[in-house]
């Protein structure tokens, strides 16, 4: 996924919007000692870009679906794997989030407490919401550009 922004102080004609989406779905303790593995949502059932890899094994949390959406359905597989996770090393959670749709909380969850955030909320309590996810973004959009300059430099072209 390319920058949505470039250079030019001007409009240019041409060049069509990038249609790849990712969920990314970040989460750690309050002061960021402790973070989960990333869970990402794409598209693709197994990305190419995975090289024949699973995410796991890449080191993410992958699911996929038509719109690369969260989804009741994956949120609810996700945080169940999650709970008994917690279960097996005998610690409990309260789980702080905002209020998409998707987090729809799955009944007998032992191990961890969900908490929602009111509508509108979010930026003001949740520092995942500005801080952390627009790190996050900086960091992935300086290493895609750096290696699409490597890729150059390296003399292979991009997929017209």
């Amino acid at each position: 996924m390319p920058p949505d922004r470039g250079l030019s102080d001007k409009k240019r004609s041409g060049v069509k919007g990038n249609k790849v989406r990712l969920t990314f779905a970040l989460t750690s303790n309050a002061d960021g000692s402790v973070k989960k593995e990333a869970f990402i949502i794409g598209k693709a059932k197994k990305p190419r870009a995975f090289g024949g890899k699973s995410g796991g094994q890449l080191g993410f949390y992958y699911r996929n679906n038509a719109k690369a959406w969260m989804t009741g359905a994956l949120y609810g597989e996700w945080i169940k794997n999650w709970d008994d996770e917690l279960r097996r090393e005998g610690r409990k959670i309260l789980l702080l989030q905002d209020n998409c749709t998707g987090h729809i909380v799955p009944e007998g969850l032992t191990n961890i407490h969900v908490e929602n955030f009111s509508a509108n909320l979010t930026p003001h309590v949740q520092p995942m919401d500005a801080g952390i996810i627009r790190c996050f973004k900086a960091h992935y959009r300086a290493r895609y550009i750096q290696r699409s300059i490597n890729r150059y430099d390296s003399g292979i072209t991009p997929p017209a």
